[in-house]
């Protein structure tokens, strides 16, 4: 899965067009040092819009005391966490070379954020990340998110980890496809299924956290889709729910669609293949209810009841 980093470099910021480049998570530049990034709130708020999956970045340096730039950090997060881990960045090098200094900062921060609830990924590279031997934490606590310009099928991982979260790929993004004002963009890849990216994801925002798996499930299977509608049989006949009934006739029921996206399947589970869906209130009559499913007119097939307004009649 795809994702962006975005900071005031990257200048204005187009986030549908980024989403519909196949981005599905973005990590977005908070501060560095003292210094909050002046397009963090807009960047946040347009990725939250385009139902991006959202992280933090600060950059620590040596330039101001520890205390100061987590003030600066959670103070530009305000209450809203988003919903990956945050990340902190820090090179050896940025140190000129003071590693022990480095490591003391670099806990430090971790501490002090730790106050508010944060456990923050590692964002850093094979050759500039700190010796692990000269630390007494256990640093594969936190997930890793390895920066790596040069490998092609995986990334080579700073020790102690065996294994990493994100990879940074590329400096070299194009822009424009993803909806910058700058000519290029960082491009990373998450390790894992959708179903790994939500393990990682904050509590607290189920509904908001489902409908975004709703817009990702649906790009995945827009090949499925074509594909089933020549494949799959035809779907059962439309239950008798508004003919007469022993000489009754049975109201019809109709409903709203409360999801930006909402999946229509071709059986009442997420088992079953996707073959359209729905938009933001789009009405549609529902046929037969079964469980938290609804059978539908018009695209005929299944959808999620979690996710629809009944209308009182």
């Amino acid at each position: 899965m795809l994702g962006i980093e975005l900071s005031k470099w990257n200048g204005e910021w187009d986030a549908a067009k980024a989403k519909s480049a196949g981005a599905v998570f973005a990590f977005i530049q908070t501060s560095q040092a003292t210094t909050p990034d002046p397009l963090f709130s807009a960047n946040w708020s347009k990725a939250g819009e385009a139902s991006l999956f959202r992280g933090t970045c600060h950059c620590l340096d040596k330039t101001r005391p520890v205390k100061e730039q987590a003030d600066c950090f959670l103070g530009s997060l305000d209450s809203d966490l988003g919903e990956l881990p945050a990340a902190v960045r820090i090179a050896a090098n940025d140190f000129e070379s003071e590693e022990e200094l480095a490591l003391e900062y670099l806990e430090e921060f971790i501490e002090r954020i730790g106050t508010a609830g944060i456990t923050p990924m590692i964002a850093t590279t094979l050759s500039s990340w700190l010796d692990p031997e000269a630390s007494v934490l256990d640093w594969t606590q936190f997930p890793l998110w390895v920066v790596d310009y040069a490998s092609e099928a995986t990334p080579q991982l700073p020790a102690p980890w065996t294994r990493w979260a994100f990879w940074e790929f590329s400096e070299k993004g194009d822009g424009e496809t993803f909806g910058t004002e700058s000519f290029n963009i960082h491009l990373s890849t998450f390790h894992g299924t959708l179903r790994d990216l939500l393990n990682l994801v904050k509590g607290g925002k189920t509904q908001i956290l489902e409908e975004r798996v709703q817009h990702l499930e649906q790009r995945l299977h827009e090949i499925d889709h074509f594909v089933s509608l020549l494949q799959e049989p035809a779907v059962a006949p439309v239950p008798e729910t508004t003919a007469e009934v022993e000489g009754q006739r049975i109201p019809q029921i109709f409903a709203i669609c409360n999801a930006n996206s909402l999946n229509v399947r071709n059986g009442p589970g997420l088992s079953h293949q996707v073959i359209g869906n729905l938009s933001h209130n789009q009405r549609v009559q529902i046929l037969e209810q079964r469980g938290d499913w609804a059978f539908i007119q018009d695209p005929q097939g299944w959808i999620c009841e979690k996710y629809i307004a009944i209308e009182q009649r």
